[in-house]
C-alpha cells in the first residue's frame, strides 16, 4: 500500500508545481458591453420615434381588408390588404401586439395609415392612441439609460492614495 500512496504522493507534487494558467485581463468590458447595448436601444428608440412621428405627421389613412391571419413563432399577424390613391395594391402584415383593437377575423375592414413616401413598408393601424405610439420608444429610451448607468458603475477606478 506504501507503494501506491508514494505514486500518489509524486503525481499531485508535480500538478501542483504546474503554473496556473494565465487569464486575460480585460477590465473595460462589462463598460464597453453595457455602453453597446445602450447605444443600440437609443438607436432603436431614435429610429422607432423617427418612423411614429413621420407616421403622424405624414401618414396616409386609408380603408383596407384583412385577407389573412397566421401565427409565426407564436406571434399572431394579419395580412391587411389595400390600395393606394395611385392605383397599386399592397399588403401588409400587421402583428396582432399593434392594434388598438384587433380585428374580428379575415374579411373585417380596417383604418390603417402608412407613409406616402413607402407604402409598402410600415403600415400600422389608424386612430392609434398617443400612448400607443410613444410605447416603443419611451421604453427603448429608458433601457437606454439604465445601460448607461450599468456602464457607469461597472467602469474600473483607480485605487485611491492614502493621505499618509
Amino acid at each position: 500500500m506504501t507503494a501506491l500512496e508514494d505514486r500518489h504522493r509524486k503525481r499531485f507534487a508535480a500538478a501542483s508545481e504546474q503554473p496556473a494558467p494565465r487569464t486575460v485581463n480585460f477590465p473595460w468590458g462589462m463598460t464597453v458591453l453595457c455602453a453597446v447595448v445602450a447605444a443600440f436601444f437609443a438607436a432603436l428608440a431614435l429610429i422607432t420615434a423617427n418612423v411614429e412621428r413621420g407616421l403622424a405627421r405624414g401618414g396616409v389613412e386609408t380603408g383596407g381588408v384583412v385577407v389573412r391571419g397566421y401565427t409565426s413563432n407564436k406571434t399572431k399577424y394579419w395580412d391587411v390588404a389595400f390600395t393606394t390613391p395611385d392605383g397599386r395594391r399592397h399588403v401588409a402584415s400587421i402583428k396582432s401586439d399593434h392594434w388598438h383593437d384587433e380585428p374580428d377575423g379575415v374579411g373585417s375592414r380596417v383604418r390603417i395609415e402608412y407613409p406616402e413616401s413607402d407604402p409598402g413598408g410600415i403600415v400600422e393601424q389608424a386612430g392609434r392612441t398617443t400612448a400607443d405610439r410613444v410605447a416603443v420608444p419611451v421604453i427603448c429610451s429608458i433601457a437606454s439609460v439604465i445601460f448607461l448607468l450599468c456602464a457607469y458603475g461597472t467602469r474600473p477606478t483607480k485605487p485611491r492614495a492614502s493621505r499618509h
